[in-house]
């Protein structure tokens, strides 16, 4: 679960959870009981963050200037074509070190991500490659990814399970078995990337 205060420019864990010493510990007894501990990412953060006040350029912006929210009123994407998107790699890299975390969840990959246009831009560039370049990389690492929406399938790979009374569920537990819901809990394939992955003939 993500719990992260945005200051000094750096994604940190709370201290009310024990901070980074508290998600290793995390990690140790998820590794030691066999579950994979994958960590929420994204490419938005909130309006009110305090990356967006000290670099107001790194906001991803529509063609009228407004910043791009998806229709969410309290997330602003960032511009991941530039330094925006090398600050959020070397804070993946940064939490990786400090926890141990097996993998990475990306949270509103497709509307907040891979189909977004940096519109003021000369021109008017998308983000697509450059997040796939960043995933090929951290699958070159060894990181396990999944996404939000959006997969090699076609299909959703929400994994967010819960019961008819839970207003916060994607998927319910008791038709598990129907639908798509088997490929929720793949991880997101190694064709989706291009150049500089792990993965060649020998090892696929």
């Amino acid at each position: 679960y993500w719990v992260a205060a945005v200051t000094a420019i750096v994604l940190a864990f709370s201290p009310k959870f024990g901070g980074a010493a508290g998600m290793r510990a995390t990690e140790r007894a998820a590794s030691k009981a066999g579950i994979t501990l994958y960590q929420w990412f994204s490419f938005q953060l909130s309006r009110d963050a305090p990356v967006w006040k000290a670099h107001p350029e790194w906001i991803l912006r529509k063609p009228n200037g407004e910043p791009w929210n998806a229709n969410y009123d309290e997330l602003w994407a960032g511009r991941m074509n530039g330094p925006y998107g090398d600050w959020i790699e070397k804070q993946i890299h940064e939490v990786q070190k400090a926890t141990g975390i097996h993998g990475v969840f990306w949270d509103s990959y497709q509307n907040l991500g891979v189909t977004c246009i940096d519109w003021p831009s000369p021109d008017r560039t998308p983000q697509a490659e450059r997040i796939f370049r960043l995933q090929a990389e951290l699958q070159r690492r060894g990181f396990r990814q999944r996404t939000e929406v959006v997969t090699p399938f076609g299909v959703s790979q929400v994994a967010m399970f819960g019961f008819p009374g839970d207003p916060f569920r994607r998927r319910l537990w008791d038709d598990v078995v129907s639908a798509d819901s088997a490929y929720v809990l793949l991880d997101t394939a190694p064709a989706f990337f291009g150049d500089r992955t792990p993965f060649t003939r020998d090892r696929i």
